[in-house]
């Protein structure tokens, strides 16, 4: 389905540096890297990660929700998330453990399964990671990391250096040194990282009308 006539008439009631930031951004948009966040309850952590998720032009969240329901933080998500697209995966969404919901979708669309766990022998830096296919990297809880099941599902685990006495970093500051690290390598490659034209006209669609005040009053005018 084609949006080009409904965007091209929100365009007339946008300011010209909008749609251009959009245009921008939407060129360097990828969905060759996505996060999974598994049980993240904390707000004020999982809010800080999808912003960071954000700035890094990463567009899809899976949202695992087996013993917590994610409430974004307003205050510190600070707009993030209305220019995302979000997977949720409960025990509402399918008769499989939300777990294995995730990890079987994200099968379905090529993505390697790759887990933060501290404890892991098998652990590599995010440098090491191989790139030759998309990667969906998994977030757990600070308390009690990735559950048993992602632990027995995933292909790689990762781990940042460190050099104190602290044993972890914050879950939203790992998830920025990683994902600073394999977006820099992904979009650094000659791998086929950016949308595909449908998929960005269906963002552009979506990014006007939640840029343009009453979109869909106007487009009833069309």
């Amino acid at each position: 389905m084609t949006y080009k006539k409904e965007c091209d008439y929100l365009k007339e009631f946008m300011l010209k540096k909008r749609f251009e930031r959009i245009e921008t951004i939407l060129q360097m948009r990828t969905r060759y890297l996505t996060i999974v966040l598994e049980d993240i309850y904390h707000p004020q952590n999982a809010s800080a990660l999808i912003r960071t998720a954000e700035c890094f032009g990463i567009q899809d969240i899976h949202i695992i929700e087996k013993n917590k329901v994610y409430s974004p933080n307003a205050d510190i998500v600070r707009g993030a998330s209305k220019w995302l697209t979000f997977h949720r995966y409960s025990e509402n969404t399918g008769s499989e453990h939300p777990t294995l919901q995730c990890i079987s979708k994200l099968r379905e669309k090529g993505y390697l399964i790759v887990a933060t766990h501290l404890n892991s022998e098998k652990s590599i830096t995010p440098g090491k990671i191989p790139i030759k296919n998309p990667l969906a990297v998994c977030f757990g809880t600070e308390e009690t990391g990735i559950s048993h099941i992602l632990k027995e599902n995933s292909d790689f685990f990762i781990k940042i250096p460190m050099y104190g006495f602290t044993e972890s970093f914050n879950v939203s500051v790992a998830a920025g040194i990683i994902l600073n690290s394999l977006t820099e390598k992904i979009k650094s490659s000659e791998n086929n990282w950016r949308l595909n034209s449908c998929e960005i006209e269906e963002l552009k669609f979506d990014w006007y009308k939640k840029s343009v005040k009453n979109s869909l009053k106007l487009l009833n005018k069309i």
